[in-house]
C-alpha cells in the first residue's frame, strides 16, 4: 500500500544574515580590512551572539544582509557608479 503525501516540498530560504567569513568573501577583504570597515560609523552594526572571548569580543557576529547590501549600494552611489562590485573592489583597495 502506498501513501501519498499532500505536503508541499520545502522551499529553500536564503539566510538573512552574513557571518564575518561571509563578509570577507563578499567584500574581498581580509580580517583586518573588515574590522577596519566595522570601525566606521556608516558601516552596518553587527548582531553579537554567544559568549565573550578573552579579548572581550563576542564569539559570533552576524550582519543583516539587507543592511550590508544597502551600505554597498550607498557606497556605489557615492562613488558615482551603479555597480556595487566595482565599489567593493575600491573599498578593498582602501582597506589594504
Amino acid at each position: 500500500m502506498t501513501t501519498t503525501s499532500t505536503a508541499e516540498p520545502r522551499k529553500s530560504v536564503a539566510p538573512l544574515t552574513y557571518s564575518f567569513s561571509d563578509l570577507k568573501t563578499l567584500l574581498g577583504l581580509g580580517r583586518d580590512g573588515v574590522e577596519l570597515l566595522m570601525s566606521r560609523p556608516d558601516f552596518p552594526a553587527d548582531i553579537a551572539l554567544g559568549t565573550l572571548r578573552s579579548n572581550g569580543k563576542p564569539s559570533k557576529r552576524f550582519w543583516l544582509r539587507a543592511d550590508v547590501h544597502a551600505w554597498i549600494d550607498a557606497q556605489a552611489a557615492a562613488a558615482g557608479t551603479s555597480e556595487p562590485a566595482a565599489q567593493g573592489r575600491q573599498q578593498a583597495a582602501m582597506c589594504r
